[in-house]
């Protein structure tokens, strides 16, 4: 038990650090996505737009679809193919923010 409770300092931490990255790298693929409709509107389709709303929608479902594509609650094939499709460079974004989370965290 003492240890268990000696290590909770460094759990919770890296809680911290995981739940930090998530939260800008959602407000990061958010400002993008917004930017790139505004500029240009047509560059999904109504399908597209809807899926793009229901999974990037709000900071809620931006860190919610980050998370579940890092524990294996979601493919993460369809929210970065959506993304790389729209923007080359939010495609890049997401390939870091999988790389760094599965291999760094």
């Amino acid at each position: 038990f003492i240890s268990m409770w000696a290590s909770a300092g460094q759990f919770f931490s890296a809680c911290a650090l995981t739940v930090m990255f998530i939260y800008v790298t959602s407000l990061i693929l958010m400002q993008g996505i917004t930017g790139e409709l505004q500029q240009n509107p047509v560059a999904l389709d109504e399908e597209a737009k809807q899926q793009v709303t229901r999974l990037y929608g709000s900071i809620y479902k931006s860190m919610l679809t980050l998370f579940w594509t890092i524990s294996g609650g979601m493919e993460w094939s369809e929210p970065s193919e959506l993304i790389s499709g729209l923007d080359p460079f939010l495609g890049a974004v997401w390939l870091l923010y999988m790389s760094f989370t599965m291999f760094g965290l």
